[in-house]
């Protein structure tokens, strides 16, 4: 209920030390027992062969003897799965944000360290343009670096209660870097809008202007971590998963602790929950799709990557490409 997420996200602090990321551990391990009691029904299901296939459903209820699709980011994949399981029925398809399907199913650790580096070199781009240009930035005056490593501090030693339209909420160091994370999204036409919110956090001591997990922002991370964990093939063991946690936690030194061993939120901060899901709707779920990945009779297939992208890298939109028969 959301009063459970509301504490799940409230109550977590950036790990510094082995037994925080141990207890971090046990609160993930406790989301994936929750989520499998609540909705095992649903679970096997919510993979992305059977997205495709009711997308291939729709298709015929339209009249549509061909499919026309432009998938963006996640829907890349769903595009791939398309292509792969349906070669004959695509028209057009364009692919933006390309993931690299391979590893992206088969080798997840490997796609995961991807987005650790992407999301860090992102950020560390945007304090670097911050501390260059302080009057467009707004925040840092000259040291955004050390201006943002001061404010998380402050939030994770000090989380702030505020008044939201779902009641009192907790704003803390996880809560801003997972904001600022989507923002990077944005590219750079978003780093003068980030730099003033981080001036007013700075200002208000975190009361304005990041907000509390919100509803909606848990269910949607509630929904990417089951559809990832019945996606991608995490090897099953425990051992692996805390050294690979260790390695991807040191990629980046302001947000690798949070997506490592976080609570399960966003694409890369999955692998706890995942290594832990039940097997009836991950290894063996019947929605899994795990190649091939080379549509070969599907119609030439437009991929586009962008550099920089902190979400999507670059690599994963050439890799794909390249497995691709016509691309």
């Amino acid at each position: 209920n959301d009063r459970d997420q509301a504490r799940f996200w409230g109550a977590f602090a950036i790990p510094t030390t082995p037994p925080q990321s141990k207890r971090e551990v046990r609160t993930t391990t406790g989301f994936a027992q929750r989520c499998m009691a609540r909705n095992r029904d649903l679970l096997p299901y919510v993979a992305t062969a059977d997205t495709v296939r009711d997308l291939d459903y729709l298709r015929q209820l339209v009249g549509d003897a061909q499919l026309n699709y432009r998938g963006v980011s996640y829907g890349t994949f769903i595009g791939q799965t398309y292509a792969n399981l349906f070669p004959e029925r695509v028209r057009a398809l364009a692919l933006d944000g390309a993931y690299n399907p391979v590893t992206y199913a088969r080798r997840p650790y490997a796609y995961d360290r991807g987005q650790f580096v992407a999301l860090e070199r992102s950020l560390d781009h945007f304090l670097a343009w911050c501390s260059a240009n302080p009057e467009p930035c707004g925040f840092g005056n000259g040291d955004a670096e050390g201006a943002f490593d001061q404010l998380i501090a402050e939030l994770d030693a000090n989380p702030v209660t505020v008044e939201t339209t779902e009641g009192p909420g907790t704003v803390n160091a996880a809560t801003v870097l997972y904001e600022v994370s989507f923002t990077m999204n944005g590219g750079q036409a978003a780093w003068p809008s980030l730099g003033a919110a981080l001036a007013e956090a700075e200002l208000t001591n975190g009361e304005r202007p990041f907000a509390p997990v919100s509803t909606g922002r848990a269910n949607f991370f509630a929904a990417n971590t089951a559809v990832e964990c019945a996606d991608r093939a995490y090897p099953r063991s425990l051992r692996r998963l805390e050294r690979r946690l260790r390695q991807h936690a040191r990629l980046g030194k302001r947000l690798g602790p949070l997506f490592a061993y976080g609570p399960p939120g966003y694409d890369h901060s999955h692998a706890t929950a995942c290594v832990q899901w039940p097997e009836f709707a991950s290894d063996d779920a019947p929605s899994r799709y795990l190649g091939g990945f080379a549509a070969r009779g599907a119609a030439p297939i437009l991929v586009v990557g962008t550099t920089g992208d902190p979400d999507t890298p670059y690599p994963d939109a050439v890799a794909l490409a390249r497995r691709l028969a016509d691309a």
